[in-house]
């Protein structure tokens, strides 16, 4: 091969015939028109037993769609919704909770008759803790889909009975500080009462009650298992509660002036865990170190 020849092979090709390439599509497509193609089906599945088995697995853990857990239907957990931040509720609705709260706690041994004064309603999902003031006795309220309670606290801070609505049972363990709802040094907080309390389901909740001074601007719970609940304060009291029934180790507020105020370390605020059946005794007992301990039950 001679370079005249290499020269000629790498040389441009000629443009292809537009016209000559439509026509050559057209014949192959009739070709295969004219051509009885046999197709096979796919091989059929009979998996779906197996199918069933794996969504019900995951629906056992949970089911994760774009960021949102959703559980598996019929196994919600208690108070499913329930958040560790609170939110004020909607002051359309504060008249209707603190009639609420009034008629659950109306009939609670011990508490007088008169007129309540709402102090404070914040809401952690679909459920809403609401507290009044009947005369110098705090009575709160836990009201959600399947649950409605109420409790009461005197000025000595000695527990009140536990209600709740309707056929609702179970029990609940308290423990009051006899100073914690007295007024708190300037800068100052306390923890006047812990409680759990279960239905008679067994599901399970946790409440704290106290006193702030006006210039502590927030309020937080640390349990003992680590976890922080944010606590509502209003009208120099605080309230906040939880799922279960671990016990509150500490509750700490940040003063105006961003330094830490702390309260609940000096009482130990563990209690049995209600059973969630009824108790045998309503009676609240003294212990020492002043502080109260007793279960009551919901009727």
């Amino acid at each position: 091969m001679n370079a005249t020849d290499t020269l000629t092979r790498h040389a441009p090709r000629l443009p292809v015939d537009p016209t000559g390439l439509d026509a050559a599509h057209r014949a192959t497509l009739a070709r295969l028109d004219d051509t009885n193609l046999t197709l096979v089906p796919a091989p059929t599945r009979t998996a779906r037993p197996a199918l069933r088995w794996g969504l019900a697995a995951a629906s056992a853990a949970a089911l994760t769609v774009a960021g949102l857990t959703i559980p598996s239907p019929g196994d919600q957990p208690a108070f499913a919704g329930w958040r560790a931040d609170p939110t004020s509720a909607d002051p359309a609705a504060l008249a209707a909770n603190s009639d609420e709260c009034a008629r659950l706690g109306g009939d609670l041994p011990g508490v007088p008759d008169g007129p309540v004064r709402l102090v404070l309603s914040e809401l952690r999902g679909p459920y809403t803790f609401t507290v009044l003031y009947t005369g110098d006795w705090l009575r709160y309220c836990l009201v959600g889909p399947t649950l409605r309670f109420a409790n009461a606290t005197d000025p000595d801070g000695t527990t009140g009975f536990v209600a709740g609505d309707g056929s609702q049972q179970g029990s609940g363990s308290v423990t009051a500080d006899a100073d914690g709802l007295r007024d708190p040094a300037p800068g100052e907080l306390t923890l006047a009462t812990a409680g759990t309390f279960a239905d008679d389901a067994g599901d399970a909740w946790s409440t704290v009650l106290g006193r702030v001074a006006p210039d502590v601007t927030s309020v937080r719970v640390t349990l003992t298992d680590g976890t922080t609940v944010d606590a509502t304060a209003a009208d120099g009291v605080y309230a906040a509660w939880w799922p279960g029934s671990v016990a509150p180790a500490e509750v700490t507020g940040v003063r105006a002036d961003g330094s830490t105020a702390r309260a609940g370390s000096g009482v130990d605020w563990s209690h049995p865990a209600p059973s969630g059946s009824p108790q045998d005794s309503d009676e609240v007992g003294r212990q020492d170190g002043g502080s109260d301990s007793g279960t009551s039950e919901l009727p």
